[in-house]
């Protein structure tokens, strides 16, 4: 199992990658809530951070049909906002490469 860390603070970084295995990536978060717009997003997401970057998309009904679509074109995924089990599950049937699943953020 790998962790990632929500943040930018490098002091947290750095305490936290000497206790778990963190995973070395950039995860960008898309800001369109639509089909079309997470898409539009992902590509323009990609086109400026490079092919290597993966793509945060909620797991919502759109999300979750944007994933497959991505995943088809060679992206790499991280699926979000996830609040229960049936999301995370359908998020890992979808071809997610990571699950972010909440907890006590609501």
């Amino acid at each position: 199992m790998e962790f990632m860390l929500d943040t930018l603070n490098l002091d947290e970084i750095k305490k936290w990658s000497e206790i778990l295995p963190l995973a070395p990536s950039i995860h960008v978060q898309v800001i369109s809530q639509d089909f079309e717009g997470i898409l539009k997003d992902a590509h323009e997401i990609r086109g400026q951070a490079g092919d290597d970057v993966f793509i945060k998309v909620p797991v919502t009904p759109a999300g979750l049909r944007a994933i497959k679509v991505l995943k088809k074109e060679g992206y790499h995924i991280t699926a979000t906002a996830i609040y229960t089990v049936i999301q995370g599950l359908l998020a890992i049937e979808a071809g997610a490469d990571y699950l972010a699943p909440y907890y006590n953020r609501m």
